[in-house]
């Protein structure tokens, strides 16, 4: 059944075809400003900084901030964001007046921020682009730079090398080492249609009880590239996989018809995610 279930998350969303050589990042999907889309494209700090605030709230939501926060700032400079002070970079991501918060702690992030400032500008030349480019580093390399970012953990590092090598065209080698990314969406998807057992009785579970036989089945299921189930379960478990109910033949504005999984899902969803 797991390899079933597998097979339709694949043919849901297939992965990009590694050798290829892309002219510009993939996001013509994500419902993206375009101005957004834009910095993201030229911009390899915007890439990690939107990376680090994916951090509980919307991930579109998250890739807009680096466009909004350089407005509120009038910058995005790492040497400039060094010298920020934390109190001023905090209130550019709260809520502002009529303008929302950027993300919900705003303080936390400030702290990210500029801790990321000052790794980029002492470590990186000032630039994101030296973490994959430096020394021609392979993917568990630049995985574990990242890693070194204080707020990237196992979700944000493997899932930003995966997009640097399908969306960016970075060519990394050992990139089908990456493994999948495992968020609440994704750990709720592997719970649920029983591609990994539950660990105990319970019907809830918090990420870190399942993550590591999340990441071992994907190895096991996947093995030419686990982190190719990565954006395909992170959509089924945010469209349709919900926390609060499943949306198993159609998702909640109908938009996008049933579930790819409808027909060799056994449906557990009395399993959920903290």
């Amino acid at each position: 059944m797991s390899k079933k279930i597998v097979k339709k998350l694949l043919q849901y969303r297939p992965c990009p075809k590694l050798d290829a050589r892309l002219k510009k990042p993939g996001f013509s999907s994500w419902g993206l400003d375009k101005q957004t889309v834009k910095l993201l494209c030229q911009d390899p700090n915007a890439f990690l900084f939107a990376g680090l605030f994916d951090y509980l709230i919307d991930a579109r939501d998250a890739w807009e901030v680096p466009r909004k926060l350089k407005k509120r700032l009038g910058y995005l400079d790492i040497r400039k964001l060094e010298r920020t002070p934390k109190s001023k970079l905090a209130k550019s991501i709260a809520r502002n007046g009529d303008s929302p918060a950027l993300h919900r702690f705003p303080n936390r992030m400030a702290d990210r921020v500029k801790s990321a400032a000052k790794k980029l500008q002492h470590e990186y030349q000032g630039s994101a682009k030296n973490i994959w480019k430096r020394d021609k580093p392979d993917a568990k390399e630049v995985i574990k730079r990242l890693r070194a970012f204080n707020g990237i953990g196992q979700k944000i590092s493997n899932m930003l090398v995966r997009l640097l090598v399908t969306y960016y065209g970075v060519h990394l080698k050992g990139w089908e080492k990456i493994d999948i990314a495992v968020d609440r969406h994704v750990a709720r998807v592997f719970l649920r249609s029983g591609i990994i057992d539950p660990p105990s009785r319970k019907k809830m579970y918090r990420v870190s009880e399942v993550r590591r036989s999340i990441i071992e089945q994907a190895r096991s299921l996947s093995p030419k590239y686990p982190g190719a189930l990565d954006e395909s379960a992170f959509l089924v478990g945010k469209i349709w996989c919900q926390a609060e109910y499943a949306y198993c033949e159609v998702d909640d504005d109908d938009e996008d018809g049933p579930c790819p999984l409808k027909d060799v899902c056994p449906r557990n969803i009395d399993y959920g995610i903290l």
